[in-house]
């Protein structure tokens, strides 16, 4: 993938991660979280506006792009779960290597995080033009077995109906510190 990266003057990838699994029996987790600590910005699942996203974030921020499903939203307490089988192993204060969630093959990454500040966005809409974006808090870590490896609860500044109403899709991409004033900044630029 660097190579061809590379070759191609390629800035970000994503990979259809499943076709990994029917064709190969294995998962793309690993290599891709290793693409991240090195610094390429890396999707899953062939998702290239949730990968755009990451290559946005990133650029904005510096930070490190994690990409996740959510997984449960609590109103109530105005929280959610996220979570996915790769992560950027330099976000991890210690992890443990285990399988796909969805497969059961190959390697996926289950990771904790400390703590802290977030940002959590999703670009989408039909040509793009649409940004979620909220600060909040990573307040959790899990471990259920019916879920993505690595687990987040993460509290919002804003309310988490929006995945339950109208989400600009499935992954949304979560980066340390809040930065939401500022990404909002410049993603208006555009409109």
């Amino acid at each position: 993938t660097k190579e061809i990266m590379e070759k191609q003057n390629l800035t970000a990838c994503t990979m259809r991660c499943f076709d990994l699994v029917t064709t190969l029996q294995t998962t793309g987790c690993l290599a891709l979280s290793r693409l991240i600590d090195e610094g390429i910005i890396a999707g899953c699942e062939g998702d290239i506006p949730t990968t755009l996203t990451m290559l946005f974030m990133h650029l904005m921020t510096g930070e490190t792009p994690f990409m996740a499903n959510p997984q449960e939203v609590n109103g109530a307490d105005n929280t959610l779960w996220v979570a996915h089988c790769t992560v950027a192993r330099n976000l991890l204060t210690q992890y443990t290597l285990r399988s796909h969630f969805e497969s059961d093959l190959g390697v996926g990454i289950q990771g904790t995080i400390a703590p802290q500040k977030i940002t959590l966005a999703r670009i989408g809409g039909r040509d793009l033009s649409q940004l979620f974006v909220a600060n909040g808090e990573m307040v959790e870590n899990g471990s259920d077995s019916q879920r993505c490896r690595t687990q987040l609860k993460l509290r919002l500044d804003e309310s988490v109906d929006y995945f339950l109403s109208n989400p600009l899709g499935n992954h949304h991409v979560v980066i340390r510190g809040h930065h939401k004033e500022a990404l909002l900044e410049y993603y208006n630029l555009f409109k």
